[in-house]
């Protein structure tokens, strides 16, 4: 568990930062 935790932030952050635009226009239509 932990190890899987100091890999998946910096990915998962990333996949936020893509996807959170793009939810952010998919609702606001």
């Amino acid at each position: 568990m932990p190890g899987m935790l100091t890999i998946t932030p910096a990915p998962l952050a990333l996949a936020v930062d893509i996807h959170q635009p793009w939810l952010q226009l998919h609702y606001a239509n």
